[in-house]
């Protein structure tokens, strides 16, 4: 039997949070702070919000090292989730609440054919939507269709996938003169996130429900056998990604190096303390936080049933490490695979819904995809 979640009428607000994701700005240009979202929902924007620390920028800078960069995004995100921590439930507030909330991922909105998706979708100005990654691979795009959702829902809660990170032109080739590499746009898209209103850090709905965004990538021990003769295969997978220097030495050159997943795993460490610290802070009042995690990749290698070239690309063993350490993840939203799913495994339900389909051509076409309703404020299930 399904667990049951029922969401109750008080909530965390995001009103008073600081705004982390503004140290994120990559380069040593102009900030986005008081251009935040203006909509209702959603971190709001601060005037008196602080500048982003010149610390964070000068760890990303020459001489950066892989620790240093971990360091200061988790000193900035206990930051921002601390002050969530000993701030008094706002229980009249509605920044952090929503009547139900629904998923999908893998919309691939700048591909032909999958352009007028969002004109399919029914305002729901009382819902939160979760977006499991791979909504564009160009900013631009990806910045229209935030808004969108912004607009039609009253929260949005995203993580990048790895279409997110190429570095791909309008023409499809290799291009870093927006962004100096992958990890310069994936910061560069949680500042853009912050600057909608959209969350991209844990957020607690109603007070029972936390969404636990994951960052990750997809990493060579999501599967146990030895796999031998497909080098070009791997070499080719996200090869439109380009890492940093400071990521390791040598120097990463193949999206499957197993570091650049440590580091994505390296940065949920804030959050997962938080979500732990709210479970135990609702057990003391005799109640219990029920957490919805979110990850672009797959965390379990049995979510994908198709061939072993493919898994090894499609998920990372470590995501699932940091859904067991929270002990209270009911749901686990996914992506990538392209392969839908709504399945229970110890007692965790585990769901992707998205992707565009191809038709008998090969070319891409919208579909009737609506997203999926995981919890509603009446329970869904008995």
């Amino acid at each position: 039997m399904r667990a049951r979640l029922d969401l109750a009428n008080d909530a965390v607000a995001g009103d008073k949070l600081l705004r982390l994701h503004r140290v994120l700005n990559y380069a040593a240009g102009a900030s986005t702070i008081g251009r935040g979202a203006a909509r209702r929902g959603g971190p709001p924007a601060r005037a008196d919000a602080p500048l982003p620390p010149r610390r964070f920028a000068a760890a990303m800078g020459p001489g950066a090292t892989r620790e240093a960069v971990v360091d200061e995004y988790a000193a900035a995100t206990a930051d921002r989730l601390g002050h969530a921590l000993t701030r008094a439930p706002a229980r009249d507030a509605g920044d952090a609440t929503c009547a139900r909330l629904w998923c999908v991922s893998d919309l691939h909105l700048d591909c032909p054919g999958n352009e007028g998706w969002l004109g399919t979708l029914e305002p729901r100005p009382d819902d939160a939507l979760i977006v499991a990654g791979d909504a564009a691979v160009r900013l631009d795009a990806l910045r229209a269709a935030l808004e969108t959702l912004a607009r039609l829902y009253k929260h949005v809660v995203f993580v990048p996938g790895n279409h997110e990170l190429w570095l791909t032109n309008a023409s499809g080739s290799l291009d870093t003169a927006a962004h100096a590499d992958s990890v310069a746009k994936f910061f560069a898209i949680l500042e853009l996130c912050d600057e909608l209103g959209v969350w991209t850090h844990a957020v607690t709905f109603n007070d029972a429900c936390l969404v636990l965004p994951l960052f990750s990538w997809h990493a060579p021990d999501f599967v146990d056998q030895k796999i031998t003769g497909h080098d070009r295969f791997f070499d080719a997978f996200d090869c439109q990604t380009v890492w940093p220097e400071w990521l390791g030495s040598p120097r990463v050159e193949v999206a499957r190096d197993p570091r650049v997943a440590k580091f994505f795993l390296q940065l949920n460490k804030p959050a997962l303390a938080y979500a732990e610290q709210r479970r135990d802070a609702l057990e003391r009042e005799g109640n219990r936080l029920d957490v919805v995690a979110v990850s672009h990749f797959l965390p379990l290698p049995e979510l994908f049933p198709g061939p072993l070239l493919l898994k090894a690309v499609m998920g990372c063993a470590g995501l699932q490490k940091q859904i067991d350490k929270v002990d209270c993840v009911r749901v686990a939203v996914a992506g990538h695979s392209h392969i839908n799913f709504d399945q229970d495994i110890d007692d965790v339900r585990y769901v992707q819904l998205g992707h565009a389909e191809r038709d008998d051509t090969g070319a891409r076409k919208a579909r009737d995809l609506k997203p999926a309703l995981l919890y509603s404020a009446r329970p869904l299930y008995a």
